[in-house]
């Protein structure tokens, strides 16, 4: 039960060549952009590559804190929605107590907009969008031989 076996001395070429290929052309990329960036800050005054960096460490920052800021306003946006729903369960438990019942949690639906048949649908007349006559005989599409 192993995989299959290819002989001769391009055996693993034969059997991962493509993706062997990919990969190795992948990692080149990668270390020939790495190295692009190296000589671009080695190029740099050590003081060039510090306000660079502190330039970047700001730029993270602000985004930082927009996403934080963000993220407060969604927290007391939630807080309200919370206090919404305890404030209407406290309602609703008020108007039972005073016996006037729940309200009703399903929304009404407009019955007349909102149908699940048209009006001229006969379930005797098939599929209305079709047509009428379907033929029974098989169709000729395709297939092998002759």
């Amino acid at each position: 039960a192993q995989g299959p076996q290819v002989s001769g001395s391009s055996g693993i070429n034969a059997e991962y060549g493509v993706a062997y290929y990919v990969y190795q052309k992948s990692v080149s990329y990668l270390e020939s952009k790495v190295k692009k960036s190296d000589d671009v800050m080695s190029k740099l005054t050590p003081q060039e590559q510090m306000d660079r960096l502190e330039g970047m460490r700001r730029a993270r920052m602000k985004l930082q804190q927009d996403v934080d800021e963000a993220a407060a306003v969604e927290a007391q946006k939630m807080k309200e929605r919370e206090e919404r729903a305890r404030q209407e369960k406290i309602d609703d438990w008020e108007r039972h107590v005073r016996g006037e019942g729940y309200k009703s949690k399903t929304k009404a639906n407009d019955s007349s907009s909102s149908t699940l048949k048209k009006d001229n649908y006969n379930p005797l007349m098939g599929s209305g969008s079709t047509g009428g006559f379907k033929s029974s005989r098989p169709r000729r599409g395709g297939g092998g031989g002759g």
